[in-house]
């Protein structure tokens, strides 16, 4: 009776599965969503990443693409709706989505173990969850708080003695090639999100949980980490100012300091993708050497897409460092709470995370006195966070094995007798 109840539960869970994937790929709003924002079909390329390595079958490599030709048939054939390689990435997406359920929910407990479907398929779950989390909670944010702090930003970048992010915006704008890299990494984020976590669920599976629900973690509480210091990026005070005609550094000083209305998300500080592809950085540690070069590669070219696309601020990225340690401090479970250099790292990273807030919203006459104490502030957040950083991870890397041998299995009495007999 047990078996034929999970027999049913499984087929019943398999239906499920196939009706969500019918709803969303034969729907208009799936299609519409994908030509709207070029990270989903970059998110759901990451769906495809993780179910072939961790299937690697060239059945199910198959069947991702008859997915992906099924549903592209229906929208630009039947229904006449105008071809886009965006969309059929989310269509590839959505059918691997379909095959790692599938897979998961009749794998055996033992192969779900050995291959690590369950967690690879609730990591794909969470990773669209957030992005229609993110979406409403944004626009409410917008709808709430119609005035943003983006002078504020805008000064204390220019007390460093110059504005970068239109210094680099000139250089992101004159070159092509060089805009093209930056807009990859910038809408490719999901692909190294993807690359990171898959990669230690089959390298390093003990950590691959910490890696996943921080990924998560970092992004949620950072949309709502928004509402604490609204901001939008200098691109959308100046315009088609941007990033031709930055203030002089007098009139950067003389600014009067206030909240004003702007039009956009609410999304500058901290920036998540700074902070994503840090998480992704520390993460790739022990890992193979191609993928701490491609990581390094997004880490390079995230920050010159974030400060040249005009979205961001020199201090948004800044503020990514104290807030990302605060979560890898959170989601380090091998190491205890009251051990000395987690509690360090997870004091130290909320402390500087709203340290900043407070420093920038209400002392930002403070950083005009001289060049030398932004610069100086800048660099000791940069340090601080890298010498808590690498305390947390020393001691990760020595309690780990140690927590590993704690929580496995007792051996039974039979693997006792069997092994005193050999």
């Amino acid at each position: 009776m047990l078996s034929a109840s999970k027999h049913a539960a499984r087929i019943i869970l398999t239906l499920l599965a196939f009706s969500f994937t019918a709803t969303a790929g034969f729907s208009r709003t799936f299609y519409d969503a994908s030509r709207i924002n070029p990270f989903d079909w970059w998110l759901l390329l990451g769906i495809v990443i993780i179910q072939m390595r961790v299937l690697p079958s060239w059945l199910d490599g198959l069947l991702v693409v008859l997915a992906a030709a099924l549903f592209s048939s229906y929208s630009f054939g039947l229904r006449g709706l105008e071809p886009a390689l965006a969309t059929v990435c989310c269509y590839a997406g959505l059918g691997s989505w379909t095959i790692l359920a599938v897979r998961t929910i009749w794998a055996t407990p033992e192969a779900n173990a050995r291959l690590g479907l369950p967690p690879a398929f609730l990591a794909c779950c969470l990773l669209v969850g957030f992005t229609y989390l993110a979406a409403p909670v944004l626009y409410y944010a917008e709808q709430l708080q119609p005035n943003t702090l983006d002078l504020y930003l805008l000064s204390f970048d220019g007390s460093l003695g110059f504005q970068p992010s239109f210094l680099v915006g000139k250089y992101y704008w004159g070159f092509p090639w060089l805009r093209r890299a930056a807009i990859l990494a910038y809408s490719g984020l999901p692909l190294a999100l993807a690359l990171t976590y898959v990669e230690n669920l089959t390298k390093r599976r003990a950590r691959a949980a910490s890696v996943g629900m921080g990924m998560f973690y970092l992004g949620l509480i950072g949309i709502f980490a928004y509402n604490l210091f609204p901001a939008t990026g200098p691109v959308h005070i100046f315009g088609g100012l941007f990033p031709g005609h930055p203030l002089g550094t007098e009139q950067a000083r003389t600014l009067p300091l206030s909240p004003i209305p702007v039009k956009g998300s609410r999304n500058a500080i901290p920036s998540l993708h700074m902070a994503w592809i840090l998480w992704c950085w520390w993460w790739v540690r022990g890992l193979q050497p191609w993928l701490k070069a491609v990581i390094l590669w997004f880490v390079l070219f995230t920050v010159i897409s974030t400060l040249g696309t005009g979205e961001h601020y020199l201090i948004d990225l800044v503020v990514a460092f104290p807030f990302t340690l605060m979560i890898c401090a959170a989601f380090t479970p091998a190491v205890p709470w009251r051990h000395a250099d987690r509690l360090a790292a997870l004091s130290a990273g909320l402390a500087g995370t709203f340290l900043w807030f407070v420093l920038l919203r209400h002392t930002p006459r403070l950083f005009w006195i001289s060049p030398a104490v932004p610069w100086t502030m800048v660099i000791g957040t940069l340090a601080l966070v890298y010498w808590l950083k690498f305390r947390l991870f020393r001691s990760l890397d020595a309690l780990a094995p140690l927590a590993a041998r704690s929580s496995a299995p007792a051996p039974s009495p039979a693997e006792i007798t069997s092994s005193a007999a050999g």
